[in-house]
């Protein structure tokens, strides 16, 4: 559990962005990451984050904002379990898959 009762977002996991979230994380802020790459967040859920942010829409390519970094339903399925063996190992615990709603097919 964090220590300070803000929780803040980050997006960008990248060369800076990385060791800023692990600061932020060691201070005892709760944090949620932004990305899309499963080895970015898998170092941030070693790292401690308390929430992974991904932007999901059923036709990136057709939304009309945000299609170039949100993944499609098979894309976020295919994330999530590339996520969960490394999330377990961690200790940390990923929804399960019914909690995480479905595409409008079901």
């Amino acid at each position: 559990m964090s220590e300070k009762s803000t929780s803040l977002g980050y997006i960008g996991l990248g060369l800076m962005g990385a060791p800023m979230a692990i600061r932020l994380v060691a201070a005892g802020y709760p944090l949620a990451v932004w990305g899309r790459s499963a080895a970015k967040l898998d170092a941030a859920i070693a790292a401690g984050a308390d929430g992974l942010l991904v932007e999901v829409h059923p036709d990136p390519e057709t939304a009309t904002s945000d299609g170039e970094q949100s993944l499609d339903f098979a894309e976020f399925s295919d994330l999530m379990r590339a996520l969960r063996p490394f999330a377990e190992a961690a200790g940390r615990r990923l929804p399960a898959r019914s909690s995480l709603g479905s595409s409008p097919e079901g």
